[in-house]
């Protein structure tokens, strides 16, 4: 459908402006690539590291935390942001990640 070739092309041109390290653009592609299609996590995905690079890291993990809650790497964000509050705030991130890992919540 038309609308799935929109949001690959959208996609397409998110990735381009992340590698010319363009990031307002590449959010931008994303963000309708996203919309387009809700259910590719890749699309969320590269749209946090748009976000990230722009500086915008509690809006990286917000992008993530929407569209893949239960993802390792929203959790990898999470432990990295937590860091930067202080040693303990990253400590606890870091054991809930490691736990979350080893013992996955049952679906």
């Amino acid at each position: 459908p038309a609308a799935d070739l929109q949001g690959r092309m959208a996609f397409l041109d998110g990735l381009a402006a992340l590698h010319d390290g363009a990031w307002v653009s590449a959010e931008e592609h994303l963000a309708q690539a996203q919309a387009s299609d809700p259910r590719h996590q890749e699309y969320a995905y590269f749209r946090a590291i748009a976000r990230f690079n722009a500086g915008q890291h509690s809006s990286a993990l917000e992008v993530l935390e929407a569209a893949m809650k239960t993802d390792p790497r929203t959790g990898v964000l999470r432990a990295s942001l937590a860091l930067e509050a202080g040693p303990e705030a990253g400590a606890a991130a870091v054991e809930q990640l490691l736990f979350s890992t080893r013992y996955p919540p049952e679906k």
